[in-house]
């Protein structure tokens, strides 16, 4: 499994160590990468978008080109951990079913 954390902001290295102690947990391989320009997202297995302030997450991860492979990325089904504000930058809609 490969597991991407968008490291633009929040506590990257938590994110990253949870991942690897859940993988280690059940005898699973893990490769955690961090994520922050374009062009990772889409070959993670899994994205983990840890908190921050929303407005700057925001700010950057559509600088750096990383937000439409995001949403890509949840449009096909593809599991999403957010957590803090990172489930406030994800969703475009307050009415869609990913909110």
């Amino acid at each position: 499994m490969k597991a991407g954390v968008i490291a633009v902001q929040g506590d990257v290295a938590e994110h990253a160590a949870a991942v690897r102690n859940a993988a280690a947990a059940h005898d699973e391989p893990a490769e955690v990468v961090e994520i922050r320009e374009a062009g990772i997202v889409p070959d993670c297995d899994v994205l983990l978008m840890p908190g921050g302030e929303s407005t700057t997450i925001s700010r950057l991860i559509h600088r750096e080109g990383i937000a439409a492979e995001i949403e890509a990325h949840v449009a096909s089904g593809t599991p999403v951990l957010a957590t803090h504000a990172g489930p406030l930058v994800g969703p475009t809609d307050a009415d869609a079913a990913r909110v």
